[in-house]
């Protein structure tokens, strides 16, 4: 779906804004004599560039969610391996999820950093008792 949106907001965009150039240059011709018309054209075609703008901006924002889903269920090295992610950009998303306050980074005893998702786990999941 998202791919859909982004081809239609950068084309309607694209589309838009040369059809901008191609009409302000018809306003600035110096045959022209009412130029009324083509100032309409220009700020109907400027408010369908805004529209396939936010086109792409609603298409980025749902594949940036459905990539804090595919983090919120696996580790970032289970997201290399399992996603179109690599490391870099899943350590990446994750410390954005952190500093947003939807994860927190912890080190555990043995020195493995986890990502605690606050009410993803009954408090007591988290404190692992130790066994003799």
């Amino acid at each position: 779906m998202h791919i859909l949106l982004t081809i239609l907001g950068y084309g309607t965009a694209i589309f838009s804004a040369c059809f901008i150039l191609v009409f302000t240059s018809i306003l600035f011709d110096e045959d022209e004599e009412d130029t009324s018309g083509t100032i309409a054209t220009i700020a109907i075609l400027t408010g369908t560039l805004a529209v396939g703008a936010y086109m792409v901006r609603v298409s980025q924002r749902q594949r940036d969610e459905k990539h804090e889903k595919q983090i919120l269920q696996l580790a970032a090295e289970e997201i290399a391996m399992l996603s179109n992610l690599n490391v870099e950009a899943s350590r990446k998303i994750l410390d954005d999820l952190c500093l947003q306050g939807t994860a927190q980074l912890q080190v555990t005893a043995e020195g493995v950093m986890e990502y605690v998702f606050s009410g993803l786990t009954a408090p007591e999941s988290l404190s692992k008792p130790d066994t003799p």
